[in-house]
């Protein structure tokens, strides 16, 4: 939801923290497990003959629009919301001029929640940091 709101109504938001990263509902479908794809396809319909609807519904659509600086925090091994989406955000964003910071949490099949998750959160990582 981050990500969406940063993209539709960018003059809201000071800042935001992307958790679980459906970035584009498009190439989800591609990297996710077929119980995931058809729990996708239940809400958004079949991504062939529903394009569209995908494509409204995907943040990337919006990202030319965001103002507030980005942290995304990616779990390594988190095979719901997988790391390819975390990569498109950044170097989407990053193509935007936009401000982004990554850190992916190594080993963690999600960025939730640990004692380490919970610091990294309250953390300011530096623009460029990757990983942790």
């Amino acid at each position: 939801m981050a990500m969406i709101a940063i993209g539709k109504t960018p003059d809201v938001w000071a800042a935001a923290v992307e958790l679980f990263g459906i970035t584009d509902w498009l190439t989800e479908q591609a990297h996710e497990s077929p119980e995931l794809q058809q729990y996708d396809q239940s809400i958004l319909g079949d991504p062939v003959k529903d394009r569209k609807v995908y494509e409204d519904a995907s943040p990337i659509k919006y990202f030319q629009n965001a103002k507030a600086p980005l942290l995304v925090l990616q779990g390594e091994n988190d095979i719901r919301d997988p790391k390819e989406e975390a990569d498109q955000v950044v170097d989407t964003l990053r193509k935007y001029g936009k401000t982004v910071t990554r850190t992916i949490i190594p080993a963690r099949a999600t960025a939730l929640p640990s004692a380490k998750t919970r610091w990294i959160r309250w953390r300011a990582p530096s623009p460029d940091s990757t990983s942790i």
